[in-house]
């Protein structure tokens, strides 16, 4: 499967999974949307990361499970 130049959402980024999915994932050129309980520790913890290797993150504050809010950031 390749992820090249795609989306991907991930909730739960700043828990050692969802950083560690989103790292991969930023690996293939894909760019990750990173969201959370915490959207600081998101930010500070992982997109700071991503960012600084070139990769391409976002951390908006949405809620992953409101399909319409999801839409209108990514």
């Amino acid at each position: 499967m390749t992820t090249k130049n795609e989306n991907a959402v991930i909730h739960g980024a700043a828990r050692a999974v969802g950083g560690a999915v989103a790292r991969a994932f930023t690996r293939n050129s894909t760019k990750v949307f990173l969201t959370g309980g915490h959207l600081a520790s998101v930010h500070n913890k992982v997109a700071k990361g991503i960012l600084f290797v070139g990769g391409l993150a976002a951390p908006p504050e949405v809620d992953a499970l409101d399909a319409h809010t999801v839409d209108v950031q990514i």
